[in-house]
């Protein structure tokens, strides 16, 4: 969280280029700032977005329902207290030049996650919200991410892709025209910043590698794995079956779902043995594999 003249000298001075930035900026106003906010917007050509009124008026519902109209109001004073232009935050989105006012963190979670209590309670999300997942291979991944997201059942997110965008992703990658060229995984990092700017992501651009594995892997406890290559697959594998940590692959084809519990179960061959090994040297091609059929 960053103040107002922090802001203005990021601003002037930015510390990523906007077309390689993914991560929202959390700017806190202090009273009587709202003026020097909108000078800012001019001069750096932002769009200032307002609607904390509306958030409000939802959080107060949540905190009192069923009362009357001014009871609610009333709430509504209390947590602004005076100046509502300094109660929440103000997110910065710089890849669409944007600032938006939102409620403060603890808040927007409440509400956000309010009408997932028909499916869990707020103490299985309470719960759900100190895990750990990775996403691999942000083509079909992509869109699991943003959903386990939309249901925040994660409270931190890594993300890897070493890919860029192309024309051909757009029949499976929720992204559109002026996204091309773009890394996938910084592609999706945005879209999540859109839905809560407050959850935490890491992005690793240059995807899963010898020398990075590891570290992604590392405190993880759930992977999605999403990756093409088999190589990869075999030894993001094994390491998630050494380290305990449960994994789900999906695949377009014929709707396959592949779960392979190794924290419960750590016996479970890789793959649940449909693949033995890799030869010695192996590509990503299929011949390079043993197989064992079904």
């Amino acid at each position: 969280m960053i103040t107002l003249e922090e802001f203005a000298k990021e601003l002037a001075s930015p510390s990523i280029p906007q077309n390689e930035s993914w991560r929202p900026r959390i700017v806190k106003l202090s009273p009587g700032e709202r003026e020097a906010l909108e000078e800012l917007c001019r001069q750096h050509h932002l769009r200032l977005v307002d609607e904390i009124q509306r958030q409000l008026h939802d959080f107060a519902g949540l905190r009192r329902p069923g009362e009357p109209a001014d009871a609610r109001q009333r709430q509504i004073d209390e947590i602004v207290d005076g100046d509502t232009n300094a109660y929440g935050n103000w997110i910065h989105l710089p890849w669409e030049a944007k600032i938006v006012h939102l409620l403060d963190a603890a808040s927007y979670f409440e509400v956000i996650t309010n009408r997932n209590h028909d499916k869990i309670t707020r103490e299985e999300q309470a719960t759900l919200r100190t895990k750990r997942v990775g996403v691999t291979g942000l083509s079909v991944g992509g869109e699991a991410a943003v959903t386990v997201a939309q249901e925040h059942l994660w409270g931190h997110l890594r993300l890897a892709d070493f890919d860029r965008l192309d024309l051909s992703n757009l029949n499976r990658l929720n992204a559109g025209c002026d996204d091309l060229g773009l890394n996938k995984a910084l592609v999706v990092a945005r879209r999540i910043a859109k839905v809560d700017p407050y959850l935490e992501v890491e992005v690793f651009h240059e995807g899963v590698t010898e020398s990075n594995l590891e570290a992604f892997l590392d405190g993880l406890d759930l992977l999605i794995e999403e990756c093409d290559s088999l190589p990869i697959k075999y030894e993001i594998r094994r390491l998630a079956r050494d380290r305990g940590i449960n994994l789900v692959f999906a695949a377009d084809e014929r709707g396959f779902l592949s779960i392979e519990p190794y924290r419960d179960h750590p016996e479970l061959p890789l793959f649940h043995g449909r693949i033995r090994a890799p030869h010695p040297h192996a590509t990503s091609t299929r011949a390079s594999w043993h197989s064992c059929e079904p």
